[in-house]
Order: C-alpha cells, then structure tokens, then sequence
C-alpha cells in the first residue's frame, strides 16, 4: 500500500517541492488518482466526417475509448474506394457537409465506375460539380449527378495478407469470393515466404494482381 502523509499548507511558500508534491492528486490521498472517461464520443458509427485539414469524405466504422491517450478515437473508410484507415483521434475530425468539395489528387473519382448503395444503378465517374455531386454517365449514356453518400465504388474482390516477419503490414491481393479465408495460410512460388489472410472481401484500391503462389493444406498435431 503507498504510504500517506501529511503536508503543512504553511510549508507552500517555502518549500516548492512540497508545494509540488501536494498538489499531485495520487500523492494527496496515498493513492492512484482517476481520472473521469467522457461520456461518449462526439461521433457515431456511420456519420460522414472529414479531416480538418482535408476535405474528402469519410465514413465512421468504429469507435473506440483508448485507455493509452485517454480520448475517443475513431476509425473511418472513404466513401469511394472504401479504404479502410487508421485509428485517429476524434478531435481530428469534423462533420463532413455535401457541400465540400474533394480534392481532386486524392481518391480521384474520373473514369471510376460507381454503383448506387442498392445497386440499381451504375455508371462512370466524369467531374465533381459546383455543390459536391458525382457526375455520371449511366449505362444507358445519360448523365445524372449524386452524392458521394449515395454511391459506392465497384470494386474487384481482394483479400489482404501478412507476411510472416514483416511486422504486420498489410498487403492486398486480387481474387475471387470464397478462394480463401481468414487464417489460412498461402506460400509464395518464388522464395517460399508465408503469408496468413488476415481478411477478405477487402475492396482495397491498392491491389494490383493476383498472389503468386499456392494455398497451404494444414491438419492439427497430436
């Protein structure tokens, strides 16, 4: 148990030290101050947000309280490629307005094919118009404009993978629905290099080509 003790307030105004240790809440009561969790997060899974020093729109798909920094964080995906981000803090972020414009350099939406959320509705992406709208040609040559809410990229199936002894990174692969799954382990042709499938189904923007390699049948010891 840590030890109590006393401090003379009369002792502040000439002993800095003591001055400094009392107003240290865990020292003042002989134990471990605690602090107060907020309530709850500023946002919801689910709402548009954007960084406050970007402008493309995001969604929030997870949201979490970090006993590390003591603060919310959020973590989101872009509306059009769905990329899946980091955890950031929440007081990075801001609501997103239909309003804002996207940068053009990230997540460019040109010649991206789009589907609407219920998928009646395809088309190409041509240019973002003065109140932050999709502008598509349909596949039947009409052109109609959206809300990046109301869209979503088509995208080829992927899935993502570790390699073992490189710390975690992710590496996303092409391939097709029900190839593979979590934890299964694939072996590279050239060099022999493992590889776990640590998800499927990703919709990753950055995958271009397929694993070079084979599927490992594995079966329990003992």
């Amino acid at each position: 148990m840590e030890e109590e003790f006393e401090i003379n307030p009369s002792d502040w105004q000439v002993n800095s030290f003591a001055r400094a240790v009392y107003n240290q809440p865990s020292r003042r009561y002989g134990k471990t101050a605690t602090l107060n969790k907020a309530e709850s997060s500023v946002f919801t899974v689910g709402q548009l947000v954007k960084l406050k020093t970007g402008t493309a729109p995001q969604r929030v798909v997870k949201v979490l309280w970090s006993e590390a920094t003591w603060r919310y964080e959020i973590k989101c995906e872009y509306l059009n490629s769905r990329k899946d981000l980091e955890f950031r803090p929440e007081t990075d972020f801001e609501i997103y307005t239909e309003t804002t414009k996207e940068q053009p350099e990230e997540h460019p939406m040109r010649d991206k094919l789009f589907q609407t959320l219920d998928g009646a509705v395809y088309g190409k992406g041509l240019v973002i118009d003065g109140d932050g709208k999709y502008v598509l040609q349909l596949t039947n040559g009409e052109y109609k404009a959206y809300l990046p809410s109301e869209l979503k990229r088509v995208m080829p199936y992927t899935y993502d993978v570790v390699f073992n002894g490189m710390s975690g990174k992710r590496y996303s692969y092409l391939g097709k629905d029900g190839t593979v799954a979590v934890g299964d382990l694939l072996m590279e042709s050239n060099d022999f290099t493992i590889a776990r499938v640590v998800a499927v189904g990703t919709e990753s923007d950055s995958a271009t080509k397929t694993f070079s390699g084979m599927k490992l049948l594995t079966a329990p010891l003992g």
